[in-house]
């Protein structure tokens, strides 16, 4: 069995690796490295400044990256499905999700991922990922409809119903994820316990917030995103979201 200080090293190691796969392009290699770090930081309760004291300090700062809908090859005509699907993956990787709008409407262009830098990378990877394969899921699942809707107005439920999927199944991870991570003292001089991830959430929900305020500036309330048209396609898509398979590590740190 490896000892504690085996455990850092192989934690160095992979920091490394994922710094070296950043430089080269090679994002895959550098989100499951990132991955795979943040797994055993939760599994035996570690973090990065204890790791390797101040060199590692900045990682364990928080940053924020800007997308664009239209970058990201969305429609208007799909409605918001691309917005449900980032914002579950904030929700369930420690990440904050912050639309961008402009107007008297309010009418969203783009989001902020807010995180850590490794989180924030993990969040990156897995939507393009999904928003290719949901695409393509689509397809298929049109091609087999037999009912009543017409194409556009199948699609944008079935996109959204996909969402909603995906987010039912990342939710079931990340319970089973604070039932099986160790206790440890509640953050902020609170004299009770909680779990590891809860623990975590706390403490980088404080720092986002600090980030937010200085970086950002006050929110005004957001619209709703889960809205959808009520057609056959949503129940399809949820089924196939919940069934998809994403690469394992993602909300597994324990």
């Amino acid at each position: 069995m490896e000892n504690l200080e085996q455990i850092k090293e192989k934690i160095l190691k992979l920091m490394e690796f994922q710094e070296g796969a950043e430089k080269i392009g090679s994002l895959s290699e550098a989100a499951n490295a990132a991955e795979k770090v943040q797994r055993l930081l939760m599994k035996y309760n570690l973090d990065l400044a204890e790791i390797e004291g101040k060199k590692y300090e900045d990682k364990m700062g928080i940053t924020q990256d800007s997308l664009e809908l239209k970058d990201l090859g969305w429609d208007k005509k799909e409605g918001t499905w691309m917005l449900v699907l980032y914002s579950a993956l904030c929700r369930y990787n420690f990440c904050t999700f912050i639309t961008k709008s402009w107007g008297v409407n309010g009418k969203v262009f783009g989001f902020y991922l807010i995180g850590t830098p490794e989180n924030v990378e993990i969040v990156k990877y897995f939507g393009e990922q999904l928003l290719n394969r949901f695409k393509v899921m689509m397809g298929a699942a049109w091609k087999e409809y037999d009912g009543n809707d017409k194409r556009g107005k199948f699609k944008r439920g079935y996109l959204m119903g996909a969402c909603m999927g995906i987010a039912a199944k990342l939710r079931e991870q990340w319970e089973l994820m604070r039932k099986e991570t160790p206790i440890t003292n509640a953050p902020s001089g609170s004299n009770h316990e909680m779990n590891k991830v809860d623990a975590l959430m706390v403490i980088t929900r404080n720092k986002v917030k600090e980030f937010v305020e200085e970086k950002i500036g006050p929110l005004s309330k957001g619209k709703n995103i889960y809205k959808h048209n009520g057609s056959d396609g949503i129940e399809m898509g949820y089924r196939d979201g919940k069934n998809t398979e994403i690469n394992k590590g993602i909300n597994q740190y324990k």
